[in-house]
């Protein structure tokens, strides 16, 4: 079943690992100090291990377990009221969610990808499709309002290989265009521009406008803060960085992961939230991400789960579990995940879509 997977989606699976480019040591991902150093460019501190989550399964992991299989999950997204909308891309299929697990087929759509809820009900998602060609292409936006009435929205830039969206308040749009090095902004009056990168040029310089550069960015969340939160470095030997990008197009660097040329490191899914790591309220914007970890050869090792504080301190959440043991809850230091692919966090806690495992997990304070 893997093997079917890898073909089918071959971009987000590179994106996922199987591109050997950027990482960190993974001594450093244990949680412990004495690697501190080997963790970031950025001066991120490490912290202690918090033990004051559980993970449970609340839809999905297996037959045996009782509850309903959704198959292959790979983004969610939560709206207002906590309830989760969740994609499945190789059954063009979304599912609607809730904190408990109860969840129904909202919509029927081709390849569906990245997905955001907006304001009033509507819900914004990357489709995946077949262009004239013949080729698969990826630069369909579709909006989907409360009533589910669809419109794809014009772009007058040509996008290639999006994988995911962000909505603002004011519902302007904001896209990672990943071959083409920038970020494209999109108003709710169907303007497009560029709000940061050039296109073409690939780097890690930050700055204003097409002065900053990026290296195939992947995943973006518009913050509470005002500001669109991306993962950039997909692609490079330079290391994956979590950056700012400022509405004016200031774009800085929060945290960057370390390359390491044997094993290899990837942010695979992250979440912007004013959560501190025992997921208290914050008066700051932090991040969440899991990094999937490779030893040489590509072979996957584990799946982590950590939070980054506004002032670059990084506490791990889960345990570094090999992702080969099977679907486990409970303890989060104990508890295996197999290729997480999409993280939301909402009041009743960080909900995560595991791919491979096919189930919606949430991780909790005990």
């Amino acid at each position: 079943m893997k093997a079917n997977v890898i073909k089918r989606f071959p971009l987000s699976i590179c994106i996922l690992g199987m591109l050997s480019f950027q990482s960190c040591k993974k001594d450093a991902l244990q949680s412990n100090t004495s690697d501190k150093n080997e963790l970031s460019y950025a001066n991120a501190i490490v912290s202690s291990s918090t033990t004051s989550y559980m993970v449970s399964t609340v839809v999905g992991g297996n037959t045996s377990s009782g509850l309903a299989v959704l198959p292959y999950p790979f983004y969610i997204c939560s709206e207002v009221s906590g309830s989760m909308f969740v994609t499945l891309p190789f059954s063009n299929v979304i599912y609607k969610v809730s904190p408990q697990g109860i969840y129904r087929k909202y919509l029927n759509y081709n390849s569906p990808s990245g997905i955001k809820a907006g304001a009033n009900g509507s819900l914004y998602f990357i489709s995946r499709f077949l262009s004239n060609d013949g080729h698969i292409d990826t630069n369909a936006i579709v909006k989907v309002d409360r009533n589910k009435k669809i419109t794809v929205l014009k772009v007058n830039e040509k996008l290639t290989q999006i994988l995911d969206l962000a909505i603002a308040p004011d519902s302007s749009i904001y896209i990672p265009d990943y071959q083409n090095q920038r970020i494209i902004k999109l108003t709710k009056q169907g303007v497009t521009s560029i709000l940061a990168g050039k296109k073409g040029v690939s780097g890690y310089a930050d700055g204003q406008g097409e002065n900053a550069h990026f290296t195939y960015p992947t995943y973006v969340k518009f913050g509470e803060d005002g500001n669109l939160w991306v993962v950039d470095g997909a692609g490079s030997d330079v290391g994956q960085s979590i950056r700012k990008v400022s509405q004016a197009g200031l774009v800085t660097t929060l945290y960057r992961l370390k390359p390491d040329y044997k094993n290899l490191h990837y942010i695979v899914a992250f979440a912007v939230t004013k959560r501190d790591k025992d997921f208290n309220l914050s008066p700051h914007e932090n991040v969440i991400f899991f990094v999937r970890s490779f030893s040489n050869g590509n072979k996957v090792v584990s799946n982590q789960l950590f939070h980054l504080s506004y002032n670059k301190v990084l506490t791990p959440i889960t345990g570094n579990i090999s992702e080969n043991d099977p679907l486990k809850d409970g303890p989060a230091a104990m508890a295996s995940f197999n290729t997480p692919t999409g993280i939301t966090v909402n009041p009743n806690g960080i909900f995560v879509a595991d791919q491979v495992h096919s189930a919606i997990r949430k991780i909790a304070r005990q």
